[in-house]
C-alpha cells in the first residue's frame, strides 16, 4: 500500500510539472509561490508563454518497485532546481508619473517599483544583470497619450529592440524612453500601464 501511495504521488508530481511547463511566466511565479512560499503573487503578464526545458529525473519507478525516501527527495530536488532556474527575470513598474521631454533624446525609464524578480534588478540605475545564461523574452509597455513615445533597451550598452534574446551571465539590460515633439513637448508616462519585464524562457 505504501508503494502504491508513493507511485500516486510521483504521478501527481509529474502531472503538476507538465502543467507548470505550459503556464505563463507569471502563472509559474504564482504557483511556485503557493507551493513553496505560501504567498500568492499577482502579475499581469498572463499572455506570455514560457518554454521550460526538459527535466530528466535520476530515479524512475515502475509498479512493484521499492521506493526509498532518498530517491524521492533526489527527484523532488531536481524539480525544484529546474523550477527555480525557470523563474529568472523581473517585472518592474513606475512608482510615479514620469514626464519625458520630447526632444528626440533618450532618457532613463524610471521603473523602480519591482513587482516580482529574482534579485538581479538594480532600482538605483534601472538595470537588470543576468545571473543565469539562457534565452530571455524582453518586453515592455507604456501608458501615455503622447503617440510619438518610444522605448528601447540597452543590452551591454548596445541598442536593442524587444523579443527573445540570448543573454549570458553578467549581461546587463536597461530600458530607456524617448519621444519626438510632433505630438507636444512632453510625454507623461502613467504608473498604471507602464512596465519593463524580462523573463527566462529556455
Amino acid at each position: 500500500m505504501k508503494d502504491q501511495n508513493l507511485e500516486k504521488e510521483l504521478k501527481q508530481m509529474r502531472e503538476e510539472l507538465e502543467q507548470l511547463k505550459n503556464k505563463s511566466w507569471s502563472e509559474r511565479f504564482k504557483q511556485k509561490s503557493s507551493l513553496f512560499k505560501g504567498i500568492v503573487i499577482g502579475l499581469s503578464l498572463t499572455t506570455f508563454i514560457a518554454i521550460a526545458g526538459q527535466i530528466t529525473l535520476t530515479h524512475t519507478f515502475t509498479a512493484g518497485n521499492t521506493i526509498s525516501a532518498s530517491e524521492m527527495n533526489t527527484n523532488f530536488n531536481q524539480i525544484v532546481t529546474k523550477i527555480n532556474d525557470m523563474n529568472k527575470g523581473v517585472y518592474v513598474e513606475l512608482s510615479a508619473v514620469q514626464n519625458v521631454t520630447c526632444d528626440s533624446t533618450y532618457y532613463e525609464l524610471i521603473v523602480d517599483n519591482v513587482i516580482e524578480g529574482d534579485g538581479g534588478y538594480n532600482t538605483a540605475n534601472y538595470t537588470y544583470t543576468v545571473s543565469t545564461t539562457g534565452l530571455y523574452n524582453v518586453t515592455w509597455a507604456y501608458d501615455t497619450s503622447h503617440t510619438s513615445t518610444y522605448i528601447e533597451v540597452l543590452i551591454n550598452g548596445v541598442t536593442s529592440m524587444g523579443g527573445v534574446k540570448k543573454l549570458n551571465v553578467g549581461d546587463t539590460v536597461k530600458p530607456r524612453v524617448g519621444c519626438s515633439s510632433s505630438m507636444g513637448p512632453t510625454s507623461s508616462l502613467q504608473t498604471t500601464g507602464t512596465f519593463f519585464a524580462l523573463y527566462k524562457v529556455l
